[in-house]
């Protein structure tokens, strides 16, 4: 699907894969503060925005009277299907090599993994992205133009089931009906695919509708109040258990993505399809860096890995943009 390139969502996309980065080094030397910005401030927000802004071109280009999904989820699988069989075998090595893990168990959990859970620990995003566009296809062809009455309610619902089993689990953890399904073990799956992906994405088709100068004025409010509450559980360690979903980043996102598609930067020293290219390359990548360090430099300080996977992952990214035409490359794209 051919997007008009928006400079500052393309910039944010970069941002937000440094922040996934981030949040898979541990920070755990750095106290509380490092906690709040490596765990709460940048992964969340950069884990929805990867999510919603899926979601909101999807529904500019039905609104554009063109049908999106079928290329893209093409597309998406194509390239999990190929980053999984890189990764398949660095797992083959770490588990069945080092750790002695029987073959029919790895490879039992490998194809679970590919289908629900993602094929390693970052890749949960592909099968979550892929069955929500599949669902919002059926539910569009079904409804038409009426599809996001429906798709929204169930996605708002679906993610405050998520946020009381995550951000919000001692809560969660006192309403009976829903105990069990938090304590089940394949729980976070589901969380992946359902109740924190599938929302995303509708979210960031919502925003789409949102007029820009509402979602401009509100900003800020959102910000604060995203802060305000990434200050408080972040602080309240008693408290917070998983900050994987908050109650205030789908404001967050929503009013962002309604407020800068309007938003016009200019610059004519940095190409926006280069940023793309290299904060997705960055994201499937920076696992196998990082991988990479703990074998040869173990036992490093995690800013210093954050910093030195963040520069190698970005080079590259930039390998894959300046390569971009090789057929191989091309596969991973």
């Amino acid at each position: 699907m051919a997007e008009k390139r928006n400079v500052l969502f393309d910039v944010t996309r970069m941002v937000a894969a440094v922040g996934i980065i981030l949040g898979h080094v541990d920070m755990s030397g750095f106290g509380a503060a490092g906690e709040l910005v490596g765990q709460f401030l940048w992964v969340r927000t950069a884990l929805m925005f990867f999510l919603a802004i899926i979601g909101f071109y999807v529904e500019k280009a039905y609104q554009a009277g063109k049908e999106p999904i079928r290329k893209r989820v093409t597309s998406l699988v194509r390239v999990y299907g190929v980053w999984s069989l890189i990764y398949l075998a660095l797992s083959f090595v770490m588990l069945v090599l080092k750790d002695g893990m029987p073959l029919g168990d790895y490879l039992l959990s490998r194809v679970k993994g590919f289908l629900f859970t993602g094929s390693y620990y970052h890749f949960w995003f592909y099968p979550a992205v892929i069955y929500s566009l599949l669902i919002i296809a059926c539910v569009k062809k079904a409804l038409g133009g009426k599809a996001l009455k429906v798709l929204l309610p169930v996605a708002v619902v679906l993610y405050a089931l998520g946020l009381l089993g995550t951000g919000y689990l001692p809560l969660g953890r006192q309403i009976p009906l829903l105990k069990d399904l938090y304590a089940w073990a394949d729980f976070e799956g589901l969380m992946h695919l359902f109740l924190l992906g599938f929302p995303a994405v509708v979210f960031g088709m919502a925003a789409a509708h949102v007029p820009a100068k509402a979602a401009g004025r509100a900003l800020p409010a959102a910000a604060a109040a995203f802060l305000a509450e990434c200050i408080v559980l972040c602080f309240a360690l008693s408290w917070r258990e998983d900050p994987q979903m908050l109650f205030t980043t789908p404001v967050l996102i929503v009013c962002f993505l309604a407020w800068g598609q309007t938003v016009e930067l200019r610059t004519n020293r940095v190409n926006p399809a280069m940023l793309r290219t290299v904060s997705a390359g960055m994201y499937n990548v920076h696992p196998l860096i990082l991988a990479g360090f703990a074998l040869v430099l173990p036992g490093l300080n995690g800013l210093i890995v954050f910093a030195l996977c963040t520069v190698a992952a970005a080079v590259c990214g930039y390998g894959m943009y300046r390569g971009r035409k090789h057929p191989v490359i091309r596969l991973l794209m």
